[in-house]
């Protein structure tokens, strides 16, 4: 249910609105001045609505609540909010319809054929004649054409059609690019595992090899665009290379398979794949420093460290490593690295090397949660051992005392 964020107070905002309200004769209402622009942007920040309803759907909700509270009368936060509330039912209400997202990916179609899957129920086909029809449509629209006249889709790429069923086009667009780019984040992860990534001089390049073409378009089940729109690749100044490494993209999709039923299998299945989505968004990044920041934030993800003291997510990392004491050292390096990119605006120290340091300690927790925690039952209980002591006199210590604890309460 639609509600006001706890202490925040959206009345001065909504005063601004009513200020410059005025009803047309034929009973429109209207608003003036650089308020409607800013103020329903920043109203949207200060509403909570239902997880499912998308912030590009949110941002409808909110400015057509406005216009309708408008129209009956004065406004205020209270006929605001009662109109975002009709709204969000009517939203989540809505029957879901089929749509289809046509995208690319950067691996060579001409050698590798990716088997079809499915993600969070969304179907992903990777195939060009299952695409045809879509592509046809692509073609014809100038406005796509023009928009991709300097990034061309290379024709080695693999086109991808992911199948979804949603409420609307935001929320569609939204669930195929998850699947996707978790599909996209899991294979990078199994191609960067372990290695270094460095650009010889030139300008920094993103480490992730499968990346997405310059745009995603969205289609209805006959192939037709939907209201002629297009998504683009905000990141996309140069387009990939089609990954193409004789034998060792085969050993990659063979892990795949065992790497994606274990996920599955995980307690914690939906933190992972949030690590691996933002793990995979950081080596996007054309930016060192931003791939830094969300490579960091991954760490606090996975280490639940996101409101605690940066020592808990160095000494929660360290705890999965023998030389815990030497890793806190380095990790503390790095921690004063992100804190000076947030705090000074940069990084002082060879970026890219630091930045690779970084990828390993998050690749290195990710295979630790998936493999290595079968035997705990939730997040709360992995942090505990995290939180455990690496000494390994103290642990025995410590289990010496717990199994005489046991005996005297059987």
């Amino acid at each position: 249910m639609a509600k006001w964020k706890d202490k925040c107070d959206p009345d001065p905002l909504i005063r601004r609105m009513e200020a410059t309200r005025s009803v047309k004769d034929d009973g429109q209402v209207q608003f003036s001045g650089m308020d409607i622009i800013t103020v329903p942007a920043r109203l949207e920040n200060i509403v909570e609505l239902n997880p499912l309803v998308t912030q590009q759907d949110k941002h409808i909700i909110v400015w057509s609540a406005i216009r309708n509270a408008g129209k009956k009368g004065a406004l205020s936060s209270d006929t605001v909010i009662e109109e975002i509330k009709k709204l969000e039912k009517d939203y989540l209400s809505k029957r879901e319809q089929k749509f289809i997202l046509i995208s690319t990916l950067s691996i060579n179609s001409q050698k590798y054929k990716l088997p079809n899957l499915q993600i969070d129920g969304n179907r992903i086909t990777f195939s060009p004649k299952s695409a045809k029809y879509f592509i046809k449509h692509i073609a014809q629209n100038q406005y796509i054409k023009w928009h991709i006249r300097e990034n061309k889709i290379p024709n080695d790429y693999t086109w991808v059609k992911t199948t979804v069923s949603a409420k609307g086009i935001h929320n569609a667009v939204q669930k195929a690019l998850r699947a996707l780019s978790l599909f996209r984040g899991e294979l990078n992860y199994l191609i960067n595992y372990g290695t270094h990534s460095f650009s010889s001089g030139s300008k920094p390049k993103p480490i992730n090899k499968i990346r997405y073409g310059p745009i995603h378009t969205l289609h209805k089940p006959d192939g037709k665009l939907v209201d002629d729109i297009f998504w683009y690749e905000e990141d996309c100044f140069e387009l990939a290379k089609a990954y193409n490494i004789a034998g060792l993209f085969d050993k990659i999709m063979n892990s795949l398979s065992g790497f994606r039923k274990q996920l599955c299998r995980s307690k914690i299945k939906d933190i992972l794949e949030n690590a691996i989505l933002l793990y995979n968004a950081a080596l996007d990044s054309h930016s060192f420093d931003t791939a830094f920041i969300k490579l960091w934030a991954t760490l606090e993800l996975l280490t639940g460290t996101g409101r605690d003291r940066y020592d808990i997510t160095v000494k929660r990392t360290a705890f999965i490593f023998k030389d815990a004491e030497a890793i806190k050292g380095h990790l503390n390096i790095l921690k004063d690295c992100r804190n000076n990119i947030v705090h000074k605006g940069y990084m002082e120290g060879q970026k890219e090397i630091l930045l690779n340091d970084l990828k390993l300690y998050v690749e290195q927790l990710i295979g630790f949660f998936l493999w290595n925690v079968k035997g705990l039952k939730n997040f709360g209980e992995i942090k505990q051992l995290l939180d455990s002591c690496p000494d390994k006199k103290v642990l025995e210590n410590k289990l010496r005392i717990n199994k005489m604890a046991q005996k005297l309460h059987k």
